[in-house]
C-alpha cells in the first residue's frame, strides 16, 4: 500500500506516473471526435491528481481537480454528441441523394 505521507506537495504517487493509456492523435475521423478524445484525457488526468490529493489530505485541491475532471467529461459528451448529430445528418443526406 502507498504511503502518502511520504510524498510532497505537487509530487504525484508512483502508481500515476506516465499514462497507462493514449489516445493516439488522429482518433476518428472528425475534429469532434478529436475534441472529445482530448477532453476525456484530460479528464483522467484531473482525476488522478484529485485522487492523490486526497490521499495527501489536500481536500480542496483533490475538489478543484474533481471539478475540473466532471467539466472536461462533460466537454466530451457534449462534443460526443455533436459528432453523432453530425454522422446522423450526413447520412440522411447520402440517403436522399439516392
Amino acid at each position: 500500500m502507498l504511503n502518502y505521507a511520504k510524498l510532497k506537495v505537487g509530487q504525484e504517487a508512483p502508481h500515476t506516473t506516465g499514462s497507462l493509456m493514449m489516445i493516439p492523435d488522429g482518433t476518428g475521423d472528425s475534429p469532434l471526435t478529436q475534441e472529445a478524445a482530448r477532453e476525456l484525457e484530460a479528464a483522467i488526468h484531473d482525476a488522478r491528481v484529485a485522487f492523490d490529493c486526497i490521499g495527501l489530505g489536500e481536500i480542496d485541491r483533490a475538489h478543484t481537480s474533481a471539478v475540473t475532471a466532471r467539466v472536461a467529461i462533460d466537454a466530451a459528451v457534449t462534443a460526443l454528441q455533436a459528432a453523432l448529430g453530425q454522422a446522423a445528418s450526413q447520412a440522411e443526406g447520402q440517403s436522399a441523394a439516392r
